[in-house]
């Protein structure tokens, strides 16, 4: 009910979607018992919300990776980056906390642990054989 088309809301979009996986780009050879996401598109800014229940098969090498997982690609400049959260994790051994960076101009993210000043990639020897994963994310849009 706004008085300017400034104040209208003239994009919403929302639904679901189902997350991938894997290490590295390596085919998942592995089997989910949960594979969820929804998202929630509102002008350039989308919510997205996923969780994973798997188990990683014999993926040996590589870095945790969650790919094509963003329904719309995220803003293609350097303020186009955002982070994510981790709400809850089983079956990851990292000593750090673990965490979500969005890069630009992408549409998938590597898992993250914060170490020190620095984040570093979590890895295959991570990952135990079954893990559970939330996560939530905001981002702008290309």
């Amino acid at each position: 009910s706004g008085s300017g088309s400034s104040e209208l809301l003239d994009d919403y979009e929302e639904g679901t979607f189902t997350p991938t996986f894997a290490f590295s780009n390596d085919t998942f050879n592995g089997s989910y018992s949960t594979q969820e996401g929804h998202y929630t598109k509102i002008g350039n800014v989308c919510h997205v919300s996923l969780q994973l229940v798997a188990n990683k098969g014999t993926a040996t090498s590589g870095t945790a990776t969650f790919y094509n997982v963003l329904p719309f690609t995220a803003l293609a400049a350097d303020n186009g980056r955002s982070s994510g959260v981790v709400g809850y994790y089983e079956g990851f051994t990292v000593d750090d906390p673990l965490m979500i960076l969005i890069e630009a101009n992408q549409t998938g993210f590597p898992l993250r642990q914060s170490s020190g000043t620095q984040s570093a990639n979590v890895g295959n020897s991570n990952v135990s054989q079954t893990f559970r994963i939330y996560v939530t994310v905001t981002y702008k849009t290309a």
